[in-house]
C-alpha cells in the first residue's frame, strides 16, 4: 500500500503495478490521506484500489479514473467539478463526491457498481430543468446516499404551454 500525504503538483504515479509478466497476488492500494489537488488519473496506473482518505479533497485533472475500486472514506472528497469524472472500476462512498460548481450538468459515470452511505452533492439549475448527474452502469448497493443539491433560483419565470 502507498500512502501519499504531500504537494500533489509533480505527482506521478504510474507504478503501482506488477513489474513481471505473470500476474501477483497483492493489491496495489494508492491512498491519499490528508492530500489536496488535482492528479492526472492517465497517470495513476496499475493499482488494485484509489482510497480518497479523511482529510483529503481530490481530483482528477483529465477527468478519468482507471482503477478496480475507487474509495471514498469518511471525511475523504472526490471532486468531480467542471465536467465530471469518467470512473471505470467500482465507486465506494463513504465520504463525499462533489459536482457542485454552480453550474449543472457535470456527470460522474462509474462503469461498475456504486455503494455507500456518503453524500452527493449535486448543482440544480430549476431554470433550466438541469442538474448534474451520478450514473452507474452497475449495481447500487448500500446504505442510504446523502442528495445535498445546490439549486439556483429561477431569475425569470419559464413560459408555460
Amino acid at each position: 500500500m502507498r500512502t501519499y500525504d504531500g504537494s500533489l503538483t509533480t505527482i506521478t504515479l504510474n507504478s503501482g503495478a506488477n513489474v513481471s509478466a505473470t500476474a501477483d497476488t497483492f493489491i496495489d492500494v494508492l491512498t491519499f490521506a490528508g492530500s489536496s489537488g488535482a492528479v492526472t488519473g492517465a497517470n495513476v496506473d496499475n493499482f488494485e484500489e484509489v482510497v480518497i482518505g479523511s482529510g483529503s479533497t481530490i481530483s482528477f485533472s483529465d477527468d478519468i479514473l482507471a482503477a478496480p475500486t475507487t474509495t471514498v472514506t469518511n471525511g475523504g472528497v472526490l471532486d468531480a467539478t467542471g465536467g465530471g469524472l469518467a470512473l471505470t472500476g467500482n465507486l465506494a462512498n463513504d465520504g463525499t463526491v462533489t459536482m457542485q460548481d454552480g453550474i449543472a450538468g457535470d456527470e460522474v459515470g462509474v462503469s461498475g457498481d456504486y455503494a455507500g452511505t456518503g453524500e452527493l452533492r449535486v448543482d440544480v439549475n430549476l431554470a433550466t430543468y438541469t442538474s448534474d448527474v451520478l450514473a452507474v452502469d452497475g449495481d447500487v448497493t448500500g446504505g442510504t446516499t446523502t442528495i445535498s443539491p445546490l439549486a439556483r433560483l429561477l431569475t425569470q419565470r419559464p413560459e408555460r404551454n
